[in-house]
C-alpha cells in the first residue's frame, strides 16, 4: 500500500465587509472606505464548513455578532461565536459569507 503525501492549500483571498459595499451602491461610503483585508495565507480546510477569522479580523472588518452555535474541531466540541457578513473573493469569485470567529493564534480559515 502506497503512502500518499498530503498538501497544504494556501491561497490568496479578500475578504470585504459587505454592509460596507452595500453602503457604497447606496451613496453613503466611498469606495476606498470600505473595510477590506487581503490574506495572502488563507489556509483552505476541506473539513471546515465556514470562514473562520481570527478575533483580530473579524474586529478589523468592523462585523457585528449574529448568533453563537454549537461546533466541532479536531479538539472536539466548542461553541463558535458567528458574525455578518462580508463577502469573500478568491480568484476573482466572490461570495456573501457569515463568519465564524477564532482565536488570534489559527490562521484565516476557508471551509
Amino acid at each position: 500500500m502506497e503512502t500518499e503525501t498530503m498538501g497544504k492549500v494556501v491561497v490568496t483571498a479578500m475578504i470585504e465587509n459587505l454592509g460596507d459595499l452595500y453602503a457604497v451602491e447606496r451613496g453613503l461610503l466611498t469606495h476606498d472606505q470600505v473595510r477590506r483585508i487581503e490574506v495572502h495565507d488563507a489556509v483552505v480546510d476541506t473539513g471546515a464548513t465556514t470562514l473562520l477569522l481570527p478575533k483580530r479580523m473579524v474586529a478589523a472588518l468592523g462585523l457585528e455578532p449574529l448568533r453563537v452555535r454549537h461546533s466541532r474541531g479536531l479538539g472536539g466540541d466548542f461553541l463558535l461565536p458567528v458574525h455578518g457578513t462580508v463577502r469573500l473573493t478568491i480568484q476573482g469569485r466572490g461570495c456573501p459569507l457569515d463568519v465564524g470567529e477564532i482565536g488570534d493564534e489559527y490562521p484565516v480559515l476557508i471551509g
